[in-house]
């Protein structure tokens, strides 16, 4: 099944949204060619147990592997623009990096010492995600099934979510999931536009 958007109508185009998604490809795309991979990963990385605060920034453009990019950015462009409605261009890039932030440094403060890096965009879109849950949490996914003569269907955003979760725990990302998710369900209540939320606001 692959998802393809969510039923939630939007007024404004994704501008930073789809900005995020092709700087992280074009980031991964460099990392590929020109920089030595576990080199990197510890260069641009944040490494708890050596923490230098350029990495906080930088780790969320690293990633250790194509699937990982992939599977994240799926689901940064799944819910990313109904949030970015929400929330405006400016604040939804805030809420972004952000959520980066700080989900690295939770991770950084759970395992204090560590010499293994903490990479890639799983807390920013786990901030995205939970950010997403608090204001549509009974919204629906449309999914396209890859066989012919099946139709596209819709489930649950909490059956869709929790798959991601699943995935971003069973490969060893916990601490950014969880720290992610609860940080984007907190701040969304302060970056949401209240009149953005009212029914006229996408009709």
């Amino acid at each position: 099944m692959i998802p393809l958007s969510d039923v939630i109508p939007r007024r404004q185009r994704p501008y930073v949204t789809l900005s995020l998604v092709a700087a992280h490809f074009a980031a991964y795309a460099i990392q590929r060619a020109a920089l030595d991979l576990p080199g990197a990963l510890f260069d641009y990385g944040v490494v708890p147990a050596r923490l230098q605060w350029p990495t906080v920034l930088t780790a969320t453009f690293v990633h250790g592997s194509f699937m990982h990019v992939a599977l994240n950015l799926l689901f940064l462009w799944l819910f990313g623009p109904t949030v970015e409605d929400r929330t405006g261009h400016r604040r939804f890039l805030l809420l972004y990096a952000l959520g980066g932030i700080a989900t690295a440094l939770a991770y950084a403060a759970m395992h204090a010492e560590s010499m293994l890096p903490f990479v890639g965009t799983t807390g920013a879109v786990a901030t995205v995600l939970g950010a997403y849950l608090v204001l549509y949490h009974r919204s629906l996914i449309l999914l396209l099934i890859p066989i012919p003569g099946l139709p596209i269907v819709e489930l649950p955003v909490l059956l869709i979510a929790g798959m991601w979760v699943a995935v971003q725990i069973l490969t060893g990302w916990l601490t950014a999931t969880v720290a992610g998710l609860l940080f984007g369900a907190a701040a969304i209540l302060l970056f949401r536009r209240r009149e953005r939320m009212q029914v006229g606001w996408w009709m």
